[in-house]
């Protein structure tokens, strides 16, 4: 009953905007026409993203949708740090905005009736559906939403995302009057220099397939940014010395990220051959783990003949996904190298 009076207050706090019929669940009635009906351009983007390569819509919702989005990023005032030190060396540092209801810190409020609404309609079941078809990849499991801010010297290192169930990588990119010169572009480590970076701009959807190869980063942001507007741009209007008020800065790096997953999950009596032969290349990280555990698994789950095969087919994709790769990287061991000069300096 809690829970249904909040929904109905949340309601009640939306603008005309989300009140326009039963379909606006569906992220698909946001997105302009140029990216839904043109049956070309969806073709061209299943394509690319089977091909592993990122995919970049500019003017991709409506205005006053992404105006809307925007205007809420923008003013928040009670962002949450995310700073993370993984032990293979991955780091990262920028300001998030919490859900209440997946909040383990219970911050009161931290998400405004708007955005939760904006995270329903990503996450709803029309729109991963609508998603499924417009990728032609597995997006009807759940989705994770993080609207991120990255103030001066916020970054993320080079990574792949590519964990669980990730599918879909996205990024709405909703930044104002950038200067590239600022930072905050996301780097595709796989393309060459000259093309590798993009920029924060404005209303821009950014998409890529979470595969072993999908590396990517956000540049950090430069203390230039405060210089363009004042504020040292720490997301909560405090200077964290007795909560004095600071000036915000003009400028943001704002974006709405998230991934949509896989919702297949393998099991015994299913297709696994086809799924492998056809749909290989489109089996998420958690899909294909869980086929190679149900192969070591007692022979009473497969038979002999039908493990042979699936095996043969799995070692096959294997091969795909994790091809030998040249190392750039050269560390002189000299352990190894001793005795093999055949002489003396």
């Amino acid at each position: 009953k809690v829970k249904q009076e909040q929904q109905q207050q949340q309601q009640q706090q939306l603008p005309p905007l989300f009140d326009q019929g039963i379909h606006t669940m569906n992220l698909q009635h946001y997105l302009n026409d140029h990216v839904v009906d043109d049956d070309d351009s969806i073709r061209a983007v299943q394509d690319r993203l089977e091909l592993g390569q990122l995919v970049i819509i500019p003017d991709a919702f409506r205005t006053d949708f992404a105006e809307l989005v925007h205007d809420q990023l923008f003013h928040h005032t009670n962002y949450s740090l995310e700073e993370g030190y993984h032990a293979d060396g991955y780091t990262h540092l920028f300001h998030t905005i919490k859900d209440d209801d997946n909040d383990n810190n219970n911050n009161n409020n931290n998400m405004s009736p708007i955005l939760r609404h904006v995270n329903d309609i990503f996450s709803s079941i029309d729109t991963r559906t609508f998603l499924t078809q417009f990728t032609d990849l597995d997006c009807l499991g759940d989705t994770i939403l993080e609207p991120t801010y990255h103030a001066p010297g916020h970054f993320e290192n080079p990574h792949t995302a590519d964990e669980g169930q990730h599918n879909i990588a996205f990024l709405w990119l909703l930044s104002k009057d950038w200067q590239p010169e600022w930072g905050g572009a996301l780097y595709w480590c796989q393309e060459t220099p000259d093309y590798s970076y993009v920029h924060a701009t404005f209303n821009t959807l950014v998409l890529f397939k979470v595969t072993t190869r999908s590396k990517h980063m956000i540049t950090k942001v430069s203390t230039l940014v405060a210089d363009s507007g004042g504020g040292n741009g720490n997301g909560n209007g405090s200077n964290g010395n007795g909560g004095k008020q600071q000036q915000q800065p003009q400028r943001k790096r704002l974006a709405y990220n998230g991934f949509w997953t896989g919702g297949w999950v393998p099991e015994a009596e299913d297709d696994l051959e086809e799924q492998l032969e056809q749909n290989g290349d489109k089996l998420t990280r958690r899909q294909f783990e869980t086929m190679e555990e149900l192969l070591e698994q007692e022979p009473s789950l497969l038979s002999e003949e039908r493990r042979t095969e699936v095996r043969a087919l799995f070692e096959e994709e294997l091969a795909d996904r994790y091809p030998p790769s040249p190392r750039y990287i050269f560390e002189l061991d000299a352990n190894e190298l001793s005795g093999t000069t055949g002489g003396t300096a």
